[in-house]
Parts: C-alpha cells; structure tokens; sequence
C-alpha cells in the first residue's frame, strides 16, 4: 500500500524513530554488558573501564540514555528537514503487511 502525504505528524515521527534507535540500541549495549561481564573493556565511566555484573548494569543505564539522547536530537532535526522538504513536495511512504483491524491485507 502507498500512502501519500504532505506532512507526518511529530508524535508519529517520535514514535518512529524511539522504537527503532531503542531497539537497535538495546541489542548493542546489551552484547557491550555483556562482554564487560566476563572482563572486556566495553563499559567506561569516566574514562575507567567497568567489569563484571556492575558493567553489565551500567551498559543499560547508558543505553537509557544514548536513546533517549539520539531519539530526540534525531527528532529535531527530522522535523526541520520534513518541513523544509513539504514545501517543496509531497512524501509517498510504502507500507508492506498492512494491518487493518485484526486482518493483513
């Protein structure tokens, strides 16, 4: 299904963006965390590396972090560049597996 349109809203935008940098981010930290649990220097804090189950904790608060982070930074400049971009045309989205209601289409 194409879906053409002249602007997309900020929430759907964030939205967007938030489920694929968080989860994308999530896989990443984790494999740090868990390296930095058997000894790896994946894991710094001020520029000190952290081991053990301490490191593994500390890679999910930096990935809280990170995300949220680049999410909203992301956010921003998307939306400037949306904008500037629907002055000049339309946006055509493709969409596959279209969910509408409980059926795929």
């Amino acid at each position: 299904m194409d879906v053409t349109f002249k602007k997309i809203s900020k929430g759907s935008l964030f939205k967007l963006l938030a489920i694929g940098l968080f989860t994308g981010f999530f896989v990443v930290f984790t494999v740090f965390g868990v390296a930095a649990l058997f000894g790896a220097d994946t894991v710094n804090w001020n520029d000190v590396p952290v081991h053990g189950f301490s490191g593994f904790l500390l890679s999910w608060v930096l990935w809280l972090f990170f995300s949220l982070f680049f999410t909203v930074f992301t956010w921003l400049i998307c939306i400037l560049g949306l904008w500037l971009f629907s002055f000049k045309q339309n946006l055509t989205l493709k969409f596959k597996g279209v969910v509408d209601g409980s059926q795929v289409v």
